[in-house]
């Protein structure tokens, strides 16, 4: 069995949840043994098992149980989780097949008859406003298909999740997923699907459940693109949810100077662009928006912090680069100088023609590669990571193309192999796991870094013939911080990516990367990793932002170059299974200020956790 799955088995087998109290019990499994947040699980439950549990934390009494058994003072529920890892607290049947949506049996729970019957109008007062709620949204769909543009509609909710890496959520216990093993929505295997089949079927026949559905997709992507719909992966999405969640984000967008309160639109839609239009004042503003991502449902909520200052930023400047800049430039580095003109210097030097010779950096070919590899070492180093890296385009002449349809042609004719990566470990980690650092660290890794670089740059057009012939995802927009990564997806297991932070350029409080007149997010990122604990925090992932900001301008000064008669510049090293690992003796000293190794022993390659 995958990982997640046998820990979802040996979880719910495990004869504490029959030892603890009832709420206890369920809080763990809810958070994956203190996994994922308590408040963050809980939005996976229905609005009835929402009740259900919150009547085990004031009655403490309540024990899971091996069985159901029947009795006329207690309502029996079974309790347990499904392939997905949703737990379900489903009330018993009498039907033959009770509980279908249960792989991982729990237990059972017996909710006396009247914290039953308390819960269940509870929940009834919820399911009033959620009818409600749905009753207006659904206006959007009505007056679509007025004016005939409910197909039209369809297709482009269609169209964006087909581009987004994970999306599964539940819509009244239904899964509404593109996803690997969840292909609901745009059907797969024999299975047609839900997109297909609304496509067919006229609007008075859906469901209350699928015209909700449809809306919220619509304006969880007019919201925020692709970002927003990962913000319900594992969780129930409701129409009270949805506008809850609105409120937050336009509560803290305007908490950080972006517009002004003013009236919500009734149309979910059209508030949902107010809340786009609230969240691209970021840009050149004092704050950075991020998502904290759980790898265990793939959850993505986004928040936002205030950035750092120039000055933290220049002191985050190590002695690494100092020593390049020293001996490149044949000049002292003073300690006023900016970040930006240091790393303009030291870009626009590496750029040079006589800089392009052999290096004795390893992976790195020539000065500018140097430049590019000593910044993702300090990155990895200043935060503690076991390995980081950046990964790009090797060449963009073929983005320099000027006329529209010879560019889409370049565009569509680029493979993974036209991407690198660059790729960095900590000074004795090939020592402690061996032959694992070659083949799925600086192999694999770097393969599967190109691969989805690949899928980005075609992301950032909305060209017809592009989406048509070429498959795609958006581009990351924000930088994000996540833990448990190790547990569903395959490359991160094999690459030990338990706890990461991804910091893409340009990110969203920046204007976008510019080459020959064409808007790019997602062009280049700096990428770090940690095998076990802790987890990285906020603080680190603005170093890491900082690390890929100094990254950001050695691509301009590569982009200004190629756009000039010097010719276009070409990436040649890093290649693929090719990573750098510094020694120890060849840091300065004050390389490693920040970096504190752990016990060496627990950081060797585990086939599972």
């Amino acid at each position: 069995m995958a990982r997640f799955t046998t820990f979802l088995d040996e979880l719910s087998r495990d004869p504490r949840n029959r030892q603890l109290p009832a709420y206890d019990a369920l809080c763990r499994m809810l958070t994956y043994s203190d996994r994922l947040s308590l408040k963050t699980a809980v939005e996976s439950l229905g609005f009835l098992e929402r009740e259900i549990f919150r009547r085990t934390e004031i009655d403490s009494t309540l024990r899971l149980q091996d069985q159901a058994q029947e009795g006329v003072d207690s309502v029996p529920f079974t309790v347990g989780y499904g392939e997905l890892g949703k737990l379900y607290i489903t009330q018993q049947s009498s039907t033959a097949d009770a509980t279908p949506s249960i792989a991982f049996l729990a237990g059972a729970l017996h909710v006396p008859l009247a914290a039953y019957e308390a819960a269940q109008v509870a929940a009834k007062a919820q399911w009033d406003v959620e009818t409600r709620l749905r009753r207006e949204m659904s206006r959007v769909l009505v007056e679509a298909d007025a004016r005939g543009a409910l197909g039209a509609l369809l297709d482009d909710v269609a169209d964006s999740v087909r581009h987004v890496e994970a999306v599964y959520l539940y819509i009244d216990d239904a899964i509404w997923g593109v996803a690997e093993r969840c292909s609901t929505l745009l059907g797969g295997k024999g299975e047609e699907g839900v997109m297909p089949r609304l496509r067919r079927t006229p609007l008075a026949a859906w469901t209350s459940a699928e015209k909700f559905g449809i809306v919220a997709l619509r304006a969880l992507f007019v919201s925020g693109r692709s970002v927003r719909f990962e913000e319900y992966n594992g969780k129930h999405l409701t129409a009270i949810g949805l506008c809850q969640r609105f409120s937050e984000l336009e509560d803290m967008y305007v908490g950080q100077g972006a517009g002004v309160p003013h009236p919500q639109p009734s149309d979910i839609v059209e508030r949902a662009a107010r809340i786009r239009e609230l969240s691209l004042q970021s840009v050149r503003q004092g704050w950075v928006r991020y998502r904290a991502i759980n790898g265990l449902t793939y959850v993505k909520n986004e928040a936002v912090t205030a950035a750092p200052s120039r000055a933290m930023v220049n002191a985050l400047v190590p002695r690494s680069i100092v020593d390049l800049y020293e001996s490149w430039l044949r000049r002292r580095h003073h300690r006023d100088l900016d970040y930006e003109d240091l790393f303009s210097d030291l870009a626009r030097f590496a750029l040079r023609p006589s800089s392009s010779g052999s290096s004795e950096r390893g992976p790195a070919k020539s000065r500018v590669e140097v430049l590019m590899q000593e910044i993702v070492t300090s990155a990895t180093l200043q935060v503690n990571a076991d390995y980081g890296m950046s990964s790009s385009i090797r060449s963009i002449e073929p983005l320099l193309e000027g006329d529209h349809e010879r560019f889409v042609d370049r565009l569509l004719a680029l493979t993974p192999k036209e991407f690198f990566t660059c790729i960095v470990s900590r000074p004795g980690l090939t020592a402690i796991n061996g032959d694992h650092v070659q083949k799925h660290i600086y192999t694999a890794v770097q393969q599967r870094m190109q691969f989805n670089r690949w899928h980005f740059i075609a992301g950032n057009f909305g060209d017809e013939r592009i989406r048509a012939n070429r498959h795609f995802y958006y581009p990351p927009v924000i930088p994000d911080i996540a833990e448990w990564a190790d547990q569903r997806h395959a490359g991160h297991v094999n690459g030990d990516v338990r706890f990461s932070i991804r910091c893409p350029g340009p990110d969203m409080a920046e204007p976008p990367f510019m080459i020959n007149d064409r808007e790019y997010r997602g062009f280049y990122d700096i990428r770090v990793v940690r095998m076990i604990g802790p987890p990285f925090t906020t603080a680190d992932m603005l170093k890491v932002r900082a690390h890929r900001q100094w990254l950001g301008i050695v691509w301009r000064e590569l982009v200004a170059r190629s756009e000039t008669a010097a010719g276009v510049w070409t990436i040649t090293g890093f290649e693929t299974g090719c990573g750098y690992e510094p020694q120890m003796e060849t840091l300065p000293p004050t390389a490693l200020t920040n970096w504190q190794p752990g016990d060496e022993s627990s950081m060797r390659h585990e086939a599972a956790t």
